[in-house]
């Protein structure tokens, strides 16, 4: 069970890097304007798609490998060879896209912020598989808060978005090299290797990667329509109206992050009762926490973020509330994923998430053309809905599949 200190760190370090999105996009509307916005809202969700490149299976696998198939040497040393690889594939992919250089840059260098994030995140797991969350805990705290600072006076003496994003990556290498590597190395002996067990690695960890790349595409589908079809403009506000529903996804990860130990021993001692009971608080929750936020966002969601970016955003109130609702369907469907890594069931999640793929794809086509910017918020919330019923009945047939194999077993 996790100890105060790591649930009191964890849950400050969470909310630092949950809201530092958020304040990076206010600083950025406030001082560069609403275009330059839209860009960096739309660079930082291609960003974390190559993020999910580089930690190919993350933490959530590296954590709950509790019979430690593979050594914490091997996946730091495969970290740094899909963090690698996520960087040159991103080069490739935004250039494809024929942005102007400015916008190609921005995108380019927040893709490196990302992908320095997901070497912390493979120190951040041997930290954690430590039963020491609290000093990943603390890591974030700090380093969002100096990132945050330095963000903002970089922007506010220059008012050039691509010299603040590249202060910010030199922060992130700086934790990295003085915090991250330092702590981990506390509790291991890490050397850098080449060995079979890359090939253990992208074995195991394909389909998790696989799907996880999907559900950051699916999320973004409605920016990529956008994108095309109208202007930075529409995408600064699809991205501020959005910004909400990303804090909810990323403070998803602080009600997981510190049960993943006790979720993986609950499973693998076969207390399947202990599994779903977990699963189901967890559950309960987020759909608890929902109903408080949606009462609160009703009545000061939209005039907080027009005194938060200046802008009037009246017109998307119950836009707003769609997309909290999406956001909390989203994270459900992420905890009952992490439920089925640690079944290591993802075969079926590559599946289902190409399954959402193709819904969201089908339905941001059409409710975009028909509906403009309006028709981004529909979408993203149907794409949620359709995603947690295929995650809910899958879970539901695995786990009656595990209880009666471990009653035949008795």
């Amino acid at each position: 069970m996790f100890k105060r200190k790591d649930f009191i760190w964890n849950t400050a370090g969470t909310l630092f890097h949950a809201f530092n999105s958020l304040f990076f996009l206010i600083a950025v509307n406030r001082i560069n304007g609403l275009s330059d916005a839209g860009i960096f809202s739309y660079g930082f969700a291609i960003a974390n798609i190559f993020y999910i490149v580089a930690i190919y299976g993350g933490r959530n696998f590296q954590v709950t490998d509790v019979k430690n198939e593979i050594s914490p040497s091997s996946y730091v040393s495969f970290r740094l060879f899909s963090s690698f690889a996520a960087i040159v594939i991103a080069i490739l992919v935004v250039a494809l896209n024929g942005y102007a250089l400015e916008k190609f840059l921005i995108i380019l260098f927040l893709c490196a912020v990302k992908c320095v994030e997901a070497i912390s995140d493979v120190f951040h797991g041997i930290i954690q598989k430590g039963d020491r969350l609290h000093i990943v805990g603390k890591s974030f705290v700090f380093k969002n808060f100096v990132s945050l600072t330095v963000f903002m006076v970089v922007d506010l003496v220059f008012s050039n978005v691509l010299l603040t994003v590249i202060s910010w990556l030199l922060i992130n290498i700086l934790f990295l090299i003085f915090y991250d590597i330092r702590q981990a190395l506390n509790l291991e002996k890490i050397r850098i290797i080449l060995g079979n067990q890359f090939s253990e690695i992208l074995r195991k960890c394909f389909f998790t990667c696989a799907f996880t790349t999907l559900s950051l595409f699916v999320i973004n589908i409605p920016r990529y329509f956008i994108d095309f079809n109208l202007n930075d403009e529409a995408q600064g506000v699809f991205g501020i109206v959005l910004m909400p529903a990303t804090i909810i996804i990323i403070l998803g990860q602080f009600i997981t992050n510190p049960v993943l130990n006790d979720l993986a021993k609950s499973y693998h001692n076969n207390n399947v009762r202990g599994f779903v009971s977990l699963v189901s608080k967890l559950s309960l929750i987020v759909i608890g926490s929902t109903l408080l936020v949606l009462v609160l966002a009703f009545f000061f969601g939209i005039p907080v973020l027009n005194s938060l970016f200046d802008i009037s955003l009246d017109a998307h109130r119950n836009h707003l509330l769609i997309i909290i609702v999406g956001a909390a369907l989203y994270t459900i469907i992420t905890i009952i994923s992490v439920a089925l890594i640690t079944m290591r069931k993802t075969a079926i999640q590559l599946i289902m998430y190409a399954m959402m793929a193709l819904f969201g794809l089908l339905v941001s086509m059409v409710l975009i053309n028909a509906y403009q910017l309006a028709g981004g918020f529909y979408s993203y919330f149907l794409t949620m809905l359709f995603g947690v019923i295929c995650y809910v009945m899958a879970f539901l047939s695995y786990l009656k599949y595990s209880i009666n194999k471990t009653v035949m077993k008795k």
